[in-house]
């Protein structure tokens, strides 16, 4: 809102989202496990999460791209900004979460870490898998910060070519979810 916004404070929030995505990816993901009460639905919960989080690739670009061609850029932050508080409301309203105990002698953060890397170098599918997926992350996911030059550009669009880009993406990861889903059952 308040204007353009300079290129050190852009590295610099993607600097702390990036440090903010390395700790909530596994910390949700272990959080998963411990909201399941019957692991015989762990399998299904792992699943609708994967899809929702591709529900909201699909949809949440359609949206933004509808806001920026209506009132700008700004808005756009402003209203994903405050989505987040729904997904605080849920947290905390959430009962009966089981508390993961961790043992006293268990090792600390450091032996751990050595200790997985040692377990990805040795066994060869994790280590070409981890490479594979290194491989994808260099490559493959930085579209999402060259699709709006792309759209502009190359297509001669705007918002709403980017929207529909960015909903495509999300459209082809929902559609590669996992078969075996909550929706399975219905």
């Amino acid at each position: 809102f308040t204007g353009p916004i300079p290129v050190p404070a852009i590295v610099a929030l993607s600097a702390v989202q990036g440090i903010v995505n390395a700790f909530d990816m596994p910390a949700r993901q272990a959080f998963l496990v411990t909201i399941i009460s019957d692991k015989e639905d762990l399998a299904n919960a792992i699943a609708l999460n994967s899809s929702m989080f591709n529900a909201a690739r699909l949809i949440g670009p359609s949206v933004a791209g509808v806001i920026i061609a209506a009132s700008g850029e700004a808005w756009c932050f402003l209203l994903d900004g405050f989505s987040f508080f729904a997904v605080i409301i849920a947290l905390l309203s959430m009962e009966n979460v089981r508390q993961a105990g961790r043992p006293g002698d268990q090792p600390g953060i450091m032996e751990q870490l050595l200790e997985g890397w040692r377990y990805v170098a040795g066994f060869r599918p994790i280590r070409s898998l981890m490479l594979l997926l290194s491989w994808l992350c260099l490559v493959a996911m930085p579209f999402s910060v060259l699709m709006p030059v792309f759209a502009d550009k190359i297509l001669g669009g705007g918002p709403h070519t980017l929207g529909f880009l960015m909903t495509a993406s999300g459209a082809g990861a929902l559609s590669g979810a996992p078969e075996r889903s909550a929706f399975a059952d219905w």
